[in-house]
């Protein structure tokens, strides 16, 4: 993509699939770290393990690049406002509903909590590519919080 007008419509167009919402979280050097996410996948049952990814210029790019473990929460549609403060900021709000685990923060509420190791990990461009390998998961039921046109969305069954 030659310029910004180019690389905002590209983004816009990506912005046309409809994604699930997560929080990766992380320990780090100055405590549990957080970053909002929407390029969570599943990527094999055999082993258990799953994807997601980060910009090289994020402010949380050194403390997943360092992690050896990191947890995954994929958000209930209640949870917009936990999206939005991990999307602007990586450290944790003393008025937050959370628990700390050594592999990073457990959101009470969210629809399924993955705690992974580090499996792998892909340059790819402007991004890399996180490989986790689950080794404890936790599922609810709900309505999930997804993303769409530059917008939130309830995705629910019906």
């Amino acid at each position: 993509m030659a310029n910004q007008d180019d690389t905002r419509q590209l983004r816009n167009a990506f912005g046309r699939f409809a994604t699930g919402v997560c929080v990766v979280s992380c320990q780090s050097s100055i405590g549990p770290v957080g970053i909002t996410v929407n390029s969570f996948s599943s990527v094999s049952l055999r082993p258990a393990l799953l994807s997601w990814c980060i910009a090289h210029g994020s402010d949380r790019y050194d403390a997943f690049a360092q992690a050896e473990t990191f947890h995954v929460d994929i958000l209930h549609a209640s949870q917009e406002d936990v999206a939005m403060h991990f999307a602007r900021q990586a450290a944790i709000d003393s008025n937050m509903d959370l628990e700390v685990t050594p592999h990073g923060l457990k959101l009470p509420g969210s629809l399924v909590h993955f705690a992974c190791r580090m499996h792998a990990r892909y340059g790819v461009g402007d991004h890399d590519i996180l490989v986790g390998e689950i080794f404890q998961h936790e599922q609810d039921e709900g309505p999930g919080l997804g993303y769409f046109g530059g917008k939130f969305i309830n995705i629910s069954n019906k």
